[in-house]
């Protein structure tokens, strides 16, 4: 893999000999919600490669977790770059305040999956009528994911939370009928023939902002050149995953800490090659998740937020190589 990553990053280098390097990089601190959360994986993948370096910047990745969390360190001016799902932002910062949607990582909810036991387990989601699914937590994107699963399949199941760390445990026990989770959790348990996927929740072809870079009105204000910098090489890097899948799942294995190559390359195929080929926020896309959770946390009121002020497109571009979704 060190081969490979040293290929790359002297392609990278090459692309960009003809900027002049300065004695000091711009250091961007970036804090993201989930550690691993695999829709952020471009990020790291651009540091594999060089291309924040050859940008002429320095990323530095806070250990914070949680949304709460990361969004404060953006309010206190701690962080300059965080992720969010587009109700999350909306909250925590109303109108733009204090930070904005700059780009879109998922506008889909890739990756995540119903799963039930292997032996046993439901071979539908009209079978799991009445039954327990499990979720990680309230008031996050487990609940609407929830909720477009009961909407589109017209089902009616009890929703528990028993936190991430809890919900598979309680699957293999079979103290709950199902799980209702992201790709790091369900496809390891499919991938270890555990379990396997009733629903599949990244094949729903409506747009729901699920993931964006929510950068600070400093930055914005002050650090375009920065912004666009950060922007430009993590998307050019998702270009790069999408068109050299061994290098992608030896990268995958490396960031998520997996050593299960067919999990791998279930992240990969479920994931990475649905992630977002244009990182511009789609109002429509964040007007539709703001309407999901408004019903899935019984928030009316978000569904008539006015998208606008809380995202802008002034800092993306498509790099070359996106063919569109």
């Amino acid at each position: 893999m060190a081969v490979r990553f040293m290929r790359h990053k002297i392609a990278a280098a090459t692309i960009c000999a003809a900027i002049s390097m300065p004695v000091h990089s711009a250091e961007i601190r970036v804090a993201f919600a989930i550690a691993d959360d695999i829709l952020l994986a471009p990020v790291f993948a651009a540091e594999q490669l060089g291309y924040f370096r050859a940008a002429d910047i320095e990323v530095r990745r806070l250990n914070l977790r949680g949304a709460d969390v990361v969004q404060l360190a953006l309010k206190s001016g701690q962080a300059d770059i965080i992720d969010a799902s587009g109700p999350a932002a909306a909250q925590a910062f109303p109108g733009g305040a204090g930070g904005k949607i700059v780009a879109t990582a998922a506008n889909g909810f890739y990756g995540w999956t119903v799963i039930v036991r292997e032996q046993g387990g439901a071979q539908s989601m009209s079978e799991l009528a009445g039954k327990q699914i499990g979720i990680s937590a309230t008031h996050s994107l487990s609940d609407m994911a929830a909720q477009l699963t009961s909407e589109r399949h017209r089902v009616k199941f009890e929703i528990v939370t028993r936190g991430a760390g809890a919900i598979v445990p309680e699957l293999r026990a079979g103290t709950i009928d199902a799980v209702l989770s992201s790709a790091l959790l369900g496809l390891r348990e499919v991938s270890a023939s555990r379990a396997h996927i009733v629903l599949d929740l990244g094949m729903d072809p409506d747009a729901y902002l699920v993931s964006g870079f929510v950068a600070s009105t400093s930055m914005i204000e002050t650090r375009q050149r920065d912004l666009r910098a950060f922007l430009n090489a993590t998307f050019q890097a998702l270009v790069q995953m999408k068109a050299d899948r061994k290098w992608s799942l030896d990268l995958i294995k490396e960031y998520a800490r997996i050593s299960d190559t067919a999990y791998a390359e279930r992240i990969y195929d479920n994931v990475i090659r649905s992630m977002n080929t244009d990182p511009e926020t789609d109002p429509a896309s964040l007007k539709a998740a703001l309407a999901l959770a408004a019903r899935a946390w019984n928030q009316p009121d978000l569904a008539e937020i006015d998208p606008a002020p809380l995202y802008t497109n002034e800092f993306v571009t498509i790099p070359s190589g996106f063919s569109g979704r």
